[in-house]
């Protein structure tokens, strides 16, 4: 089932400075839809009157492709989809119930560009000490059938498995504006 397209929220939160310029966030799911988002910073009273950023247009495809899927509480329904304008990057992500924000595990997998791969290591994590075990992986699409580079996290005593080399490190701090996409997504996946 497709998501349907044109749904956008806006979301006003508290954040660290440092997170402000990350740039417009893509993940493209496939089938499923892209979502996008971008982080716009203001402070004090010029807050109150902020629009929200201009998103960008379609962009045509870049000749990469990625595995893609989307699911809730089942397993990923992989298909390959083509990547697009500056989305370099193939994203996987898992996230379980545990965690006290959705009351099912989400998959994912899809096309990303740098600015969510690098907003992953960038952002707060939201989540409780002991919400379990969680994994992203951002790596950089030569072709889909590459070598993976994963680093995986466990929240509740904060080992690190590294078998990293050339891709986005995603250490257990990735949650902040991803999420946003994120619920953007399940909402559009639940009225749909």
């Amino acid at each position: 089932m497709a998501l349907p397209i044109g749904l956008h929220l806006t979301i006003k939160t508290c954040v660290t400075s440092d997170i402000c310029d990350k740039g417009v966030q893509v993940i493209n799911l496939g089938q499923q839809g892209k979502a996008v988002a971008h982080l716009k910073c203001c402070d004090g009273h010029e807050c109150g009157a902020v629009a929200p950023p201009e998103l960008p247009k379609k962009a045509p495809a870049n000749g990469k492709q990625c595995p893609a899927c989307f699911a809730l509480g089942k397993a990923c329904l992989e298909e390959v989809t083509d990547c697009t304008g500056d989305e370099l990057y193939c994203a996987e992500g898992n996230l379980n119930p545990n965690m006290g924000m959705f009351p099912v595990e989400v998959s994912l997998k899809g096309c990303a560009n740098k600015a969510l791969c690098d907003s992953l290591v960038g952002y707060e994590a939201m989540a409780p000490e002991d919400s379990g075990h969680h994994a992203i992986q951002c790596t950089p699409n030569s072709s889909i059938h590459q070598q993976e580079f994963t680093t995986v996290s466990q929240w509740n005593d904060l080992s690190l498995i590294h078998e990293f080399s050339g891709g986005v490190n995603t250490v257990p701090r990735w949650f902040g504006l991803f999420l946003t996409i994120l619920s953007g997504v399940l909402l559009r996946k639940l009225l749909a």
